[in-house]
């Protein structure tokens, strides 16, 4: 479950992108607990919209009918991420009832972006986080563009 879980998780850092005006982050923007979100149907809808017309009725019948499995998957599982002091970093998994907690570290870069290194230690463009003017954090990657996977704090 957890290789899948992984593998959910950064395909949809992939596919994330956000609206707002970029602002440098700092340790105390980031200390507290985070609440990874994920639109599933705004990805999905998305990847639809992207499909070319050839693709289009095969591509967009396979993603309408996976769409609400990944949904009701995506229901039951929350994923949050504790910051602590001196960049060590506690993700929790609650998943179908059950509880898993991984261990990684994070870091501010030069740019003021948000690093979390990767438990498998495979670094990614996904890995790099800024923070919106509202406060939320955005993967680095698409950040002028309208979220689809963000984290919002809910403890400090």
């Amino acid at each position: 479950m957890k290789n899948l879980l992984i593998i959910v998780i950064i395909g949809f850092l992939a596919l994330a992108n956000n609206a707002q005006a970029q602002k440098k982050i700092k340790e105390s923007d980031v200390i507290g607990t985070w609440k990874l979100n994920i639109d599933i149907d705004e990805a999905i809808q998305e990847v639809k919209n992207d499909l070319d017309e050839e693709d289009n009725l095969i591509g967009k019948l396979v993603l309408s009918s996976v769409s609400g499995l990944i949904d009701n998957i995506m229901e039951e599982i929350d994923i949050y991420l504790d910051f602590q002091k001196g960049g060590k970093l506690e993700i929790l998994v609650n998943a179908f009832g059950e509880k898993e907690i991984e261990y990684s570290e994070w870091y501010i870069t030069k740019k003021g972006e948000l690093f979390i290194e990767d438990t498998e230690h495979i670094q990614t463009d996904n890995d790099r986080f800024v923070m919106t003017s509202n406060g939320i954090m955005v993967p680095a990657e698409n950040y002028d563009e309208d979220a689809k996977v963000f984290l919002v704090r809910v403890a400090d």
